[in-house]
């Protein structure tokens, strides 16, 4: 009989060399000292063991309750008194050694690639250097004229092809990166993150075997990632040696002869009644007596006495689901909590964290939420809605957000997310919408954040791209007082030739140029100031008049929006195109109709501000709540909204592992009929 030992994936580790004893506090227990490590969240024994040098088997015996992933928090000890292992390790520039991962040998070329970044719109070298966690003057090393210019569609070297194999970067030698102000963020959780592109033919069990980890947490460090959209030539984060790996102790039991027994046979026996007496197999008994070509009466055969040899292994425990794609699925649910939508009648609960609660934007944004809320009724799930006071301190806020359990978190501070949210909402994968300030950047390291006003670099772009493409025109025209802020001149200036863009600090000495007929003009009004406005809008009539065959197309800054009712004549007048992240038409039949159903509630209209808090609110209650229902739970099938009443949504991650981001913008035009045009600009992938 043929016995065999089922393989359950052993370990296999790296080779060794010295390690200086770690800096870590101690304790004295019964005249022993023991080393104390306090674990982040999803860090795992097997990742410690290696950080430090340490036995991993001491370690787990030494603390046999820890199962990994660990829990945020938890102590783990380590005695003083052994000698550390021998681990081959890279130092980091804070001075803590960190592993390196056992590469596989590179047998493709295929394999040997570097990994690499397309450049979207409204992405910076800034940005991506805080996605990846790689410092700017890297990228700028590795892609000479990067420091002076990048643009949407071109790659950006982020590691070269010798640096490793298998297409991978560590970030481990920077954990941190220094923004513009010098100051330091953390840029990566958990050990040593390294980012892997996907190759053809790749597969997410594949990759969780081959980098020691599972499927459930390549799933959990990149929210963008599922079975149904894991394709080549897309960035991931890879997640530290060994992460959500768990060691089970399994008996392995081996066959051995210690002995043969002499056996008579009987008149009545046969090979089978023989092996049923002695529980040894029939195979194993002719085996041992193959020369015995009949059995007959008084035949004296050999009976082997086989015993066990018996040893107790630690494995590691992989699940079954990881190798079929339903199987894939139901991880992929459980890591994003989408069952939670499941039931007959599904709760969404919605928390609302005020910055100030009792200021006009902070009032009517709640307002309007509740006006949107308030259509739900007849929907087929209930709504909890709660309102949490941030003026409070963040302890308090986290507590109250903890026994709520949300689905989903608003904030309205216009300061930056506050850190205590972006933590909660990355330690309980739950989606956090930054809803007014513009500047925040948390999204780009912290998958449950999304920030909802698009950002000024991802504005800027797209709007410059779209105004060169729409209007085709050939020649640029800046006129007003330079400003550094306006980044929107700056991106127009680089759609065009060099001598094709003249700049003006007087709107007066637009009569002085020439219009020639085979060329079309885009003129952009730097001017902030009403009165310096309507000088521009004067002088461009002039132009239009004395030049009719030329097409010359007039841009304002966005913020001239705020003068859309004093000065609607003269826009309408000049055909002005103000470019938006929103618009508020209160005559659109949105508009009137949300209006009713805001005065009907609070017998009043929205407070007038730009945008119009109210308005901003509604459209963030009807999408958000609307499309959790529509999609069970799972942020990542949010579907574009249509018809919003100010401010249209649709969610994109800029990494597999980065927040959400709304690229939505509008250019508004005033037409000469005295309709106003709110054009969508359909975001860039």
């Amino acid at each position: 009989m043929k016995y065999y030992t089922p393989l359950l994936g052993l370990l296999i580790f790296p080779s060794l060399s010295s390690v200086a004893a770690p800096s870590l506090p101690t304790i004295s227990l019964q005249g022993k000292t023991y080393y104390v490590y306090t674990a982040k969240k999803n860090e795992t024994l097997y990742g410690i063991a290696r950080q430090f040098g340490w036995d991993d088997a001491i370690l787990t015996d030494i603390n046999p309750t820890l199962i990994s992933p660990l829990p945020r928090g938890a102590r783990v000890y380590y005695p003083a008194d052994e000698t550390p292992l021998n681990n081959n390790r890279t130092s980091s520039p804070t001075g803590s050694s960190l592993p390196k991962r056992n590469i596989p040998s590179d047998s493709e070329n295929e394999k040997n690639l570097p990994l690499t970044h397309l450049i979207k719109r409204g992405e910076t070298v800034y940005s991506i250097s805080h996605m990846y966690g790689i410092p700017v003057e890297t990228i700028y090393r590795l892609n000479p004229g990067s420091r002076e210019k990048i643009k949407a569609g071109d790659t950006l070297k982020l590691q070269t092809s010798d640096a490793d194999s298998q297409g991978k970067y560590s970030g481990s030698a920077m954990s941190a990166v220094k923004d513009s102000q010098g100051s330091q963020s953390s840029t990566n959780k958990g050990e040593n993150p390294e980012f892997y592109t996907i190759k053809k033919g790749d597969t997410l069990f594949q990759l969780a075997r081959r980098y020691n980890t599972t499927v459930a947490a390549i799933l959990a460090a990149n929210p963008g990632i599922s079975e149904r959209n894991f394709k080549a030539g897309d960035s991931i984060k890879l997640p530290a040696s060994g992460t959500g790996l768990t060691m089970v102790e399994r008996i392995d039991s081996t066959p051995k002869v210690v002995g043969f027994e002499l056996y008579k046979a009987e008149k009545e026996d046969t090979w089978s009644s023989i092996s049923r007496r002695s529980g040894v197999d029939e195979e194993d008994l002719r085996d041992a007596n193959s020369d015995i070509k009949n059995l007959k009466k008084n035949t004296l055969i050999s009976v082997p006495v086989i015993e066990k040899d018996t040893t107790l292994r630690s494995v590691i425990e992989i699940d079954p689901r990881e190798q079929t794609i339903a199987g894939i699925e139901q991880i992929y649910n459980e890591v994003h909590g989408i069952d939670s939508l499941s039931v007959s009648r599904p709760e969404i609960r919605v928390a609302l964290v005020l910055s100030d609660p009792n200021s006009k934007r902070d009032l009517d944004f709640t307002r309007g939420m509740l006006t949107g809320i308030h259509r739900y009724q007849a929907k087929p799930y209930s709504i909890n809605f709660k309102v949490i006071d941030a003026s409070q301190d963040g302890n308090s806020v986290v507590s109250e957000l903890q026994e709520f359990h949300p689905s989903i978190v608003f904030s309205t501070n216009d300061r930056g997310l506050p850190s205590y949210l972006a933590t909660f909402a990355d330690d309980k994968n739950v989606p956090t919408v930054n809803v007014f300030d513009l500047k925040d950047e948390t999204f780009n390291s912290n998958p449950y954040v999304i920030q909802l006003l698009t950002p000024s670099s991802y504005f800027n772009e797209e709007i410059a791209y779209a105004l060169k493409q729409r209007t085709g025109t050939t020649q640029l025209i800046v006129v007003g007082p330079e400003n550094s802020v306006d980044q929107l001149a700056s991106d127009l200036e680089n759609l065009y030739r060099t001598d094709a863009v003249v700049k003006l600090s007087d709107p007066k000495d637009l009569k002085e140029l020439t219009f020639w007929d085979t060329d079309s003009y885009l003129i952009y009004g730097t001017a902030s100031k009403k009165n310096d406005i309507a000088e521009l809008l004067a002088a461009v009539k002039d132009i239009r008049e004395t030049n009719p065959s030329n097409q010359i197309s007039l841009i304002g800054r966005p913020n001239w929006a705020i003068y859309d009712e004093a000065m609607k004549d003269e826009f309408h007048e000049a055909d002005l195109i103000i470019p938006a992240r929103f618009y508020y038409d209160k005559n659109s039949s949105e508009a009137k109709s949300f209006q009713t159903h805001y005065n009907a509630l609070f017998h009043m209209q929205p407070v007038k501000s730009y945008p119009l808090y109210a308005a901003l609110g509604f459209d963030a209650s009807k999408y958000f709540i609307d499309g959790l229902y529509d999609v069970a739970g799972d942020i990542n099938d949010m579907k574009p909204s249509t018809n919003g009443v100010q401010s249209d949504f649709s969610l994109m991650r800029p990494t597999n592992w980065s927040g959400m981001v709304n690229p939505v913008v509008y250019l508004v035009r005033f037409t000469p009929g005295n309709q106003i045009e709110k054009i969508r600009i359909n975001p860039s992938n």
